[in-house]
């Protein structure tokens, strides 16, 4: 049976082609040649997406033909976002779908353990402490176990990098090292630099004879399918090396006999012996059939490989069959079924025929009804014969036929969302996966075609506020707007009102009331003014809607945020919306500078301009507007930078730094939530205006501190908050300011966008002070 996940069998390559016309046939055809030749299995163990070994994987997966799988331990939820506002477990779903969408560039299958990404930590004793280290190694064991990999791979260590990197292949160690005999496989660990030791490497610049371009441009394009983890710099094949790669478990390779290539790793199942006793039982010769396999990597007519695979399929899958009837040969009877996967694959690319299924919508009525579409599609229509699909227990209707022999299937189906597999713990943040099965034969030789199609299933009504927090300033004039969109994805049309749970001395006016919704206008956009009618509760208080049963909860954190009469922001935006958002919370008028504005604008209109965090990166022409921002400075204004990382704020050709005097930033961090924070100048406007800071503004923070601290920095600023984790040297650049002429500059490294996203009343106060404390002289005074 072939087993794809890819929504277009044959058609879409396994890996790129810069260009052109995909010649999917023959990519498709030559791909199942070298994978008939080895049934081998290599487990890539990743901390979070886009740490993968993609250019060895690619090298596996296109040059040797092994099966590859790619193991995360995380989904990556605690990072950042480079190209949106998401972060937490809605960064989750967006990175666990680009990993799909990398996968299908490197040919990997993706496993998860679903371990919490909590954000950046520092050594395997912080990441053990939230994660368990027993449950990490219990969770790889089970792994190991259920894969039964040939080799594992990893491009982490235990002394160096992240401490999810740390813990991750400290676990791997420990499975592999110290568990029982049954999970003994080499495991090796990546090591850079031309000069260091290492046991056998790969050569990903090397050219793919069948995709046209090297293996380690398919890995870069499949990267690049990480767009949250941005920036990615452009492929550079001129900047080429091998990967290189360590034996740290398993037989050490001996100065006699060193290890050159993984391929002396990697087993087969004509080695095992209850195949080979059962192959000759049947009354066939194993030394035959490893000829007849290995001869699917010779160059030879099309017509010859598809004759010999077409021979070899009935006595193999007999011989998978009498093996599957003994409980204890089940991994013998899976590799089996690689190579006979392999093989199919080459009679139906061989035969030019390839299949196409699709959902005709990928969100799923909440009863799981949806319906999926087939094509069969056949150079010689005539070969093809009795064409069924399935899906979920339903089959398939036979559509109108192609007049050009294509055999098209409609499936209506429905059901319970089937149980995820059984060590995909990460399934809350996958899509829901539609198999569809096709069964057909060529030539009178049956095939069986297996695909997976991404959906997602939803409820008949959905109601969202689009925001978990917001801030409502407290007075009887302090009303703000949000909006409530409902979603109607029922068949059949919904009256329903709109209902509002609200806390005391908080009151709401809503428009519409009352919504009609129907297939035709399935979204609706629910304006409600909320106004603080009275004192703010010392607890958490929220609001709650309901339409139709569906319900949504937003936050309040009920605040005073003074700033002075016809005070103005003018906000350089980057990739997150939390700033734009908590200044309308508040009440503080700002305007966007986009390119235009910027270059034409009166920036005397404003009082303080943000460039918002990593807002350098996403607007690169900033660099043609700094002399205009330090001018705004002299005349008296603000300039209020929030992080960057090095490569985008660090001064290069072409790319000044927008700092008025020496900065430079670096990457170190406080990534304890908690770490001990010192006022460095306690009487600093910027610490008392409007707003008192204290360190109780500092409690209850979330995920971290603060991050890509300055490590270098001029005279002329003053670092007016100092932290540090646990037995580091503080960092004093957390907070710096600067007199600009009759003006100032304030750069920020703290992670105030994680706070000010979940309503941190600190937060909120100091972003007050940020924004509009009367400038300060060198002491610190107005």
């Amino acid at each position: 049976m072939l087993v794809w996940t890819s929504a277009l069998l044959f058609v879409l390559p396994q890996g790129p082609v810069s260009g052109g016309t995909v010649d999917a046939g023959r990519v498709a055809f030559r791909q199942a040649c070298l994978d008939a030749t080895t049934d081998a299995l290599v487990l890539n163990v990743a901390a979070h997406p886009d740490d993968e070994a993609d250019r060895t994987l690619v090298w596996l997966r296109h040059r040797l033909g092994a099966r590859t799988v790619t193991l995360y331990t995380t989904c990556g939820q605690g990072g950042q976002n480079a190209i949106g506002r998401e972060i937490g477990l809605a960064l989750a779903r967006i990175r666990v779908r680009e990993t799909l969408a990398a996968a299908r560039h490197t040919g990997v299958d993706v496993r998860w353990l679903g371990m919490p990404d909590f954000g950046y930590s520092k050594t395997a004793d912080e990441t053990h402490a939230v994660w368990g280290e027993a449950e990490l190694v219990a969770r790889t064991g089970t792994v190991i176990d259920d894969l039964d990999p040939d080799v594992v791979l990893t491009n982490h260590g235990p002394e160096r990098g992240h401490g999810h990197h740390r813990a991750t292949a400290l676990a791997l160690r420990r499975v592999l090292l110290d568990g029982p005999p049954s999970r003994a496989r080499p495991l090796f660990e990546r090591v850079f630099g031309e000069d260091t030791e290492h046991d056998w490497s790969c050569d990903p610049h090397e050219i793919d004879p069948v995709r046209g371009v090297t293996y380690a441009r398919q890995a870069s394009i499949g990267r690049h399918e990480h767009r949250t983890q941005g920036p990615w710099s452009p492929h550079r094949p001129l900047r080429a090396s091998p990967d290189r790669w360590r034996l740290v478990t398993g037989e050490a390779s001996s100065s006699a006999t060193p290890l050159r290539d993984v391929r002396q790793c990697l087993r087969s199942v004509l080695d095992a012996p209850t195949f080979a006793a059962a192959w000759r039982d049947a009354g066939h010769d194993l030394d035959a059939l490893r000829r007849a396999l290995a001869a699917f990597a010779l160059d030879r007519p099309v017509a010859e490989h598809v004759r010999a695979a077409r021979e070899l399929l009935p006595p193999l899958r007999a011989v998978a069959a009498a093996l599957a009837t003994q409980a204890d040969q089940a991994r013998v009877v899976r590799r089996l079924w690689r190579r006979i996967d392999a093989l199919e694959r080459v009679v139906v690319a061989g035969s030019g025929v390839w299949v196409e299924t699709w959902l005709a919508d990928a969100r799923l009525q909440s009863d799981g009804r949806g319906v999926a579409q087939v094509i069969v599609h056949a150079a010689d229509p005539a070969v093809v014969t009795n064409v069924l699909a399935s899906c979920r227990g339903s089959v398939g209707v036979p559509i109108k036929d192609d007049p050009r022999g294509a055999r098209a299937l409609r499936i209506e189906f429905a059901g319970p969302r089937p149980p995820p597999e059984s060590l995909q713990y990460a399934a809350a943040f996958e899509p829901e996966w539609v198999h569809v099965d096709v069964a057909f034969a060529i030539d009178g030789l049956p095939m069986n075609v297996s695909q997976q199609l991404p959906a997602d299933r939803v409820a008949d009504v959905e109601v969202s506020w689009g925001r978990d927090e917001v801030y409502l300033p407290i007075g009887d004039d302090a009303a703000r707007a949000f909006t409530l969109t409902v979603r109607h994805h029922g068949a059949e049309p919904l009256e329903a009102a709109v209902e509002l749970e609200l806390p005391a001395g908080v009151d709401a006016e809503v428009s519409p009331r009352r919504l009609s919704l129907s297939p035709e206008r399935a979204q609706a956009e629910v304006l409600v003014r909320l106004r603080g009618t009275g004192p703010a509760s010392a607890a958490r208080q929220a609001v709650r809607a309901r339409v139709a049963g569906a319900t949504a909860s937003m936050g309040l954190e009920r605040l005073e945020a003074r700033v002075g009469d016809g005070f103005s922001v003018g906000l350089i935006a980057g990739p997150d919306d939390t700033l734009r958002r908590t200044l309308a919370d508040l009440g503080i008028r700002y305007r966007e500078l986009d390119a235009a504005t910027l270059a034409a604008a009166d920036l005397a209109d404003d009082q303080t301009v943000v460039l918002d965090l990593r807002a350098y990166y996403h607007r690169p022409d900033l660099a043609h507007h700094r002399e205009r921002l330090l001018r705004f400075c002299r005349q008296g204004g603000r300039v209020l930078a929030f992080y960057h990382k090095p490569g985008e704020w660090n001064a290069r050709p072409g790319r000044p730094s927008l700092a008025p005097f020496e900065l430079e930033v670096g990457r170190a961090r406080a990534s304890e939530e908690d770490a001990e924070v010192r006022f460095l100048r306690p009487e600093h406007a910027l610490l008392n205006e409007p707003h008192p800071v204290t360190k109780r503004d500092f409690d209850g923070w979330v995920q971290e501190r603060g991050l890509n601290f300055p490590k270098s920095w001029g005279p002329e600023w003053t670092p007016l908050l100092a932290m540090a984790d646990t037995g580091e040297e503080i960092h004093e650049g957390a907070l710096l300011y600067a007199q600009v002429g009759e003006g100032d500059f304030v750069y920020c490294s703290l992670a105030l966008y994680r706070q000010l996203r979940v309503g941190h009343r600190g937060a909120a106060r100091l972003l007050v002070n940020l924004l509009n404390a009367a400038p300060a002289d060198a002491t610190g005074s107005r």
